[in-house]
């Protein structure tokens, strides 16, 4: 997995539970965590990273169950100009303080 386009971060949202996760990129080695519990009234698993090396990051996904598997992976970008469409805003409104204001969120969904 590689960010691009300069995404600040990738978060990774899979529909089944995962049961362990294992990463690795070059330079850094690599870490395997067994995971237990489910997240409720939302998606069953999600993984964020920050910071990806410029050569990406391998990740490893135990599931639980069978069958096909739906990831959907989101790169989030900060600024909003390159939004097709994009319009200042008014006069008076300033940016939001919180993490995401000003995010573009890329998405695109797998099935696997």
């Amino acid at each position: 997995m590689t960010a691009g386009k300069g995404a600040r971060s990738v978060t990774i949202r899979l529909d089944r539970p995962i049961t362990r996760v294992t990463a690795s990129a070059a330079g850094f080695g690599s870490a395997a965590v067994p995971v237990t519990g489910r997240r409720t009234a939302t998606w069953p698993a999600e993984i964020r990273f920050r910071g990806i090396p410029a050569r990406g990051a391998r990740l490893t996904v135990r599931v639980a169950g069978t069958g096909p598997v739906r990831l959907t992976a989101i790169a989030e970008t900060d600024g909003l100009t390159t939004v097709p469409g994009f319009q200042p805003r008014p006069p008076g409104l300033v940016t939001a303080t919180r993490e995401d204001g000003d995010l573009t969120a890329v998405t695109r969904t797998y099935t696997f």
